[in-house]
């Protein structure tokens, strides 16, 4: 598990191997006590898989695959 804390419109770059791999995880607000953060935007922007996009729920997850 990874776990890396970003502020504001910030990106964060993980390479996987191999590029069938399923990323998911959960973003949180981590000004207001880890809240789950719904309606942000995960995307992947390069390399096999580049321009999927999901956003949030309402428990902060995602899952792209």
């Amino acid at each position: 598990m990874i776990t890396t804390q970003l502020c504001g419109d910030r990106q964060l770059e993980i390479r996987l191997t191999p590029t069938n791999a399923r990323l998911e995880g959960s973003v949180f607000d981590a000004t207001s006590g880890l809240t789950p953060l719904e309606g942000a935007t995960v995307e992947i922007v390069s390399g096999t898989g580049a321009g999927q996009m999901v956003m949030t729920s309402a428990s902060g997850q995602y899952t792209l695959s």
